[in-house]
């Protein structure tokens, strides 16, 4: 599975933007304090990711899936919140 968030300094990828954040606050603190740049940058709407309301989930037959796992929204997430493609 791609990992959507990386950090925009060493471009470590993340499976969750609080994850990327606690890793930038933890291991580059010290380069933030004088960059400008955005600290992560999410992919999260590249073609791997985006709803794919053509093909059920493989586990629960619902609707839309994430293209890369082949799986709901909260199949994949394991929350309920990522329902119908709210990702």
């Amino acid at each position: 599975m791609i990992k959507p968030f990386k950090c925009a300094i060493c471009e470590k990828r993340f499976g969750s933007e609080q994850a990327a954040r606690q890793h930038i606050s933890s291991k580059h603190f010290d380069e933030l304090v004088f960059c400008d740049a955005p600290d992560v940058t999410s992919e999260a709407q590249s073609e791997e990711t985006e709803p794919d309301w053509s093909r059920e989930c493989e586990t629960c037959g619902s609707t839309p899936i994430v293209p890369v796992t082949g799986m709901c929204g909260p199949c994949t997430f394991g929350t309920a919140d990522a329902i119908g493609g709210n990702w």
